[in-house]
């Protein structure tokens, strides 16, 4: 455990007499990742401290949450701690039984871990991700839900994305060491919904979604390691093109409620597409079906006793703000989760990768190797996580988990035919260490 941990412990103590409500999270865990993307998993011990301050006496929350992450890792020095600023506002506004509005934005900046990185900023379902660990991430979204009548109900949901990655990498070719920038990376999307009350257990719901999203420097994205090349080709190793697209979405869906602790969701749609720019030649189908199905349940068995699981699978049309690319795909995730009063056991997972084939001979057909450098390697698109955690509620203000977690990333899947492989593994077990001045619920579900 961290030596800043006893100290954030006292913090809160402090922090309570001042009405500030403060969150102190030390986890310490072991195996092996990635130190950055694109190399072998080595061994490693790290710890990691977070500490969220809010202000329960306002309306809009505000939560900062520095984080700091030690490493160790096999044939690396010790190195010195990342720091990272997680700031959060959450706002909600009610002005009348049939009007909400829902707030949020977050603002990320500073050097963070593999896991952190691949995991919560560019998400789950991200396969590839950029080899620098200092980023720079700007979100921000509403959702404005207005009771039309007794049976429709208008929901707008709006988002907007910055990101860019605050360092370089460089590559040697021919002798000559260059420096190559990492790719920014902008997106809007706005989804307005309807939904029908057909009945108390069936619901219609009608949506559009529209989206645009850029990405800029895509040669500094693709030449994220000495074996990785842009699909250009050509000689220049800096800023070679952006990459825009425009996606509508319109998807109609079926909800119904079997029980009251039960609930499915189908949809299907199709999503169009409409490139403004971008720098390659492979040319992109306009039109694409999407659809998904959610399964969602949520039962108390008695004695305070409870089980709640969740299972999805989709076919979306995916932008690529990492690679630039755009195109179907395929996720799959699950969770199942069982408490008592004091202890939770959980288990999750998910799966991403594209749909459509392409060998690896293919692949290089479309891409140029830049003498000096080895053949070009197509870049991660495919993605599987497994987590096991297990929760314990020590007292009103103190909870305790262990667990092990697995993820692990590799090309398309009929790149890994191919011989390519997983090769991002990340294997850990952890022990995380909760202290909060809110009391903690006796229920421990997420």
């Amino acid at each position: 455990m961290s030596v800043f941990a006893p100290a954030a412990a006292a913090l809160l103590t402090l922090l309570a007499r001042v009405d500030i409500d403060g969150i102190v999270v030390d986890e310490t865990r072991a195996g092996e990742a990635p130190l950055i993307a694109n190399q072998q998993p080595r061994a490693t011990f790290a710890n990691v401290v977070v500490l969220h301050l809010l202000d329960p006496g306002l309306e809009l929350r505000l939560d900062y949450a520095p984080r700091l992450f030690w490493l160790a890792a096999t044939d690396t020095p010790t190195t010195t701690p990342l720091w990272l600023n997680v700031v959060d506002l959450t706002a909600s506004l009610q002005t009348s039984p049939r009007l909400k509005i829902t707030g949020k934005a977050n603002f990320t900046q500073g050097k963070t871990d593999y896991q952190f990185l691949s995991q919560t900023i560019y998400g789950a379902g991200q396969a590839a991700v950029p080899t620098s660990i200092e980023v720079l991430s700007v979100t921000a979204g509403e959702i404005t839900e207005v009771r039309a009548d007794p049976t429709w109900t208008v929901i707008v949901e709006a988002d907007a994305a910055y990101r860019k990655p605050e360092s370089t990498t460089t590559v040697v070719v021919n002798g000559q060491t260059m420096t190559i920038p990492y790719p920014r990376q902008k997106g809007v999307q706005v989804v307005p919904s309807a939904i029908d009350r057909l009945s108390n257990a069936n619901d219609l719901v009608l949506s559009s979604g529209v989206s645009l999203q850029s990405t800029s420097n895509i040669f500094g994205t693709m030449v994220s390691s000495p074996t990785m090349v842009s699909p250009l080709g050509g000689e220049t190793l800096t800023d070679v093109g952006n990459f825009e697209v425009l996606t509508i979405t319109p998807e109609i869906g079926w909800r119904t409620r079997p029980s009251p602790w039960r609930q499915l969701h189908l949809g299907a749609g199709v999503a169009y597409n409409h490139v403004f720019e971008t720098p390659y030649s492979v040319p992109t189908r306009p039109f694409s079906p999407i659809a998904n199905v959610d399964w969602s349940v949520n039962v108390m068995t008695g004695h305070e006793a409870a089980y709640r699981g969740t299972v999805s699978a989709a076919v979306d049309y995916f932008v690529n703000p990492v690679i630039a690319t755009a195109g179907p795909r395929a996720l799959v995730a699950g969770a199942i989760y069982y408490a008592v009063p004091d202890w939770m056991v959980g288990l999750e997972g998910a799966f991403a990768t594209p749909i459509g084939t392409r060998s690896l001979a293919e692949w290089r057909e479309l891409n140029m190797t830049i003498p000096g450098m080895a053949p070009p390697v197509p870049p991660d698109e495919t993605v599987a996580s497994l987590s096991l955690p297990v929760r314990h509620r020590v007292s009103r203000n103190f909870i305790a988990e262990v667990g092990g977690r697995w993820a692990d990333r590799g090309p398309r899947l009929t790149g890994l035919g191919d011989g390519l492989g997983f090769h991002q593994r990340q294997l850990w077990v952890y022990l995380s260490l909760t202290a909060t001045s809110v009391p903690v619920k006796s229920s421990l579900t997420p």
